[in-house]
């Protein structure tokens, strides 16, 4: 008699084990090859991201993963508004996550022991962060909060964080985080500047807004970002070789210092044969580019262009490249 209790119970947990019961009601693989766990909240009407399976395996996710702000599952579109409890818990490969103006929240655990996480940038719509969601991610460097009325976090952050952590906050911001519950321990914190950094502005036909700063004596065109804050391109884009701007036309020669830094939602970017030189850090950080082809225009590329670049699977670079700068393509796979 004990023998067939042992053996049945024996034979329940096996079968527990082998189903491996999922905790997801779907999935969908984004453009760059990543799939992303999903659950229905709000009455099937929103989505939320979250793990695999029950039994969590430390590798549903890894390297660079971009959360969409909606997806699309049996012909229905699902705003994406958050992050679920432990949704990259213990995803020891997991190094960088783009999280979507359309998340709200971020659940208990949501990054908990992610050992090989560096950087977290949160956006404004978030208004919930659970607990321990980033306790055990020692390699945690920066955090970037775009939060403007920041809210208590006190149990977001383990002890260490607060020390070899650098916080930045919006400009004009810091005094309010020094006052608030968890981000009062950080003992860097600092305002990132978002003062425009462009000339001039030009929408191309596609819709997508490219920011340029005169070079030249006002006769050529630099590619750069909107602000400091950086983060300005997103999908897919085509830079001209010349625009037009006040009834002038420019020839687009340099992509400069920054232009594409940490532009986590770009896919891909045409550069055009005018381009002469790539400046420090152009593509530091883009962690969707997977293939970037270099015209033969091109003699110059500067120090950190493609670094911590760890989504680049193949470079181009034409024989007219005559100077490349230090720890151009460090970091990359």
């Amino acid at each position: 008699m004990k023998t067939n209790k042992l053996f049945f119970l024996f034979s329940i947990l096996l079968s527990m084990l082998s189903t491996n019961a999922s905790a997801y009601d779907f999935e969908v693989e984004n453009a760059d090859g990543v799939i992303i766990y999903y659950n229905y909240i709000n009455n099937k009407t929103e989505a939320e991201v979250t793990y695999k399976t029950d039994f969590i395996d430390y590798s549903d996710y890894s390297g660079s993963v971009v959360i969409p702000t909606e997806v699309t599952y049996n012909n229905n579109i699902l705003k994406v508004t958050s992050i679920g409890e432990r949704s990259f818990e213990d995803c020891m490969s997991l190094k960088s996550v783009t999280i979507p103006d359309g998340v709200t929240s971020i659940g208990d655990y949501a990054f908990e022991n992610c050992r090989s996480l560096e950087s977290v940038e949160i956006p404004n719509s978030v208004t919930s962060i659970g607990k321990s969601v980033f306790y055990g991610c020692y390699n945690l460097k920066k955090v970037t909060s775009k939060i403007v009325e920041p809210f208590s976090a006190s149990e977001t952050f383990d002890y260490g964080t607060f020390f070899n952590v650098t916080l930045y906050v919006p400009k004009g911001t810091a005094a309010k985080y020094s006052l608030t519950g968890g981000w009062m321990y950080f003992q860097k914190i600092i305002e990132e500047d978002p003062t425009e950094t462009y000339d001039f502005e030009v929408k191309n036909a596609d819709g997508v807004i490219i920011y340029y700063n005169y070079i030249n004596n006002q006769t050529e065109a630099c590619v750069t970002h909107k602000t400091n804050n950086y983060n300005d391109y997103s999908g897919s884009v085509v830079i001209p070789k010349e625009v037009t701007y006040n009834d002038k036309t420019l020839k687009v020669t340099e992509i400069g210092d920054s232009a594409f830094f940490r532009c986590g939602s770009l896919t891909s970017v045409t550069i055009p044969n005018s381009v002469t030189s790539i400046g420090n850090g152009a593509f530091n950080s883009c962690g969707r580019l997977k293939t970037i082809t270099i015209p033969n225009s091109v003699t110059s590329i500067g120090d950190d262009t493609f670094y911590d670049y760890n989504s680049l699977e193949s470079v181009t670079i034409p024989n007219s490249v005559t100077n490349v700068g230090n720890y151009a393509f460090l970091g990359c796979i």
